[in-house]
């Protein structure tokens, strides 16, 4: 696996020609321009750190990524009760024997044959139209 650096498309080349332009507007003071540079930094990273606390963002955000976590713990579970109700429900209908019993292969043979017959309104009406039969 590759480790990944903040400014991995930066090569030495490109330092190179940074310092180099920072000592040519700054001169022998480019030290003193990067301290300073580095105290905003910082008073402004101290700054909306303190923002972030004030404001009760950071609770809030807390708050929610625990909901959040709760959340997915009970579809989590549900999924499981799901899963296991059609393993079950799979196993009952692998357990069961469709020739055997009420609604089972003699029942549905017996359907087949009445599709095939008339029934006895058909009868009565054939033999009403045709009085030779």
């Amino acid at each position: 696996m590759e480790a990944t650096m903040p400014f991995g498309f930066i090569g030495g080349t490109e330092i190179f020609w940074v310092i180099l332009i920072g000592l040519m507007l700054f001169g022998g003071k480019l030290p003193d321009v990067a301290k300073d540079l580095g105290q905003i930094f910082f008073r402004a990273k101290r700054t909306l750190h303190e923002v972030r606390k004030e404001s009760g963002i950071d609770d809030a955000l807390k708050e929610i990524r625990r909901e959040a976590q709760d959340l997915q713990r009970e579809s989590q579970a549900v999924d499981r009760s799901f899963r296991e109700a059609a393993t079950v429900a799979e196993a009952k209908a692998k357990a069961l024997d469709l020739s055997a019993g009420p609604g089972g292969k003699e029942e549905v043979e017996d359907v087949e044959n009445e599709k095939d017959s008339p029934t006895e309104s058909e009868a009565d009406s054939q033999e009403a139209s045709d009085p030779e039969a």
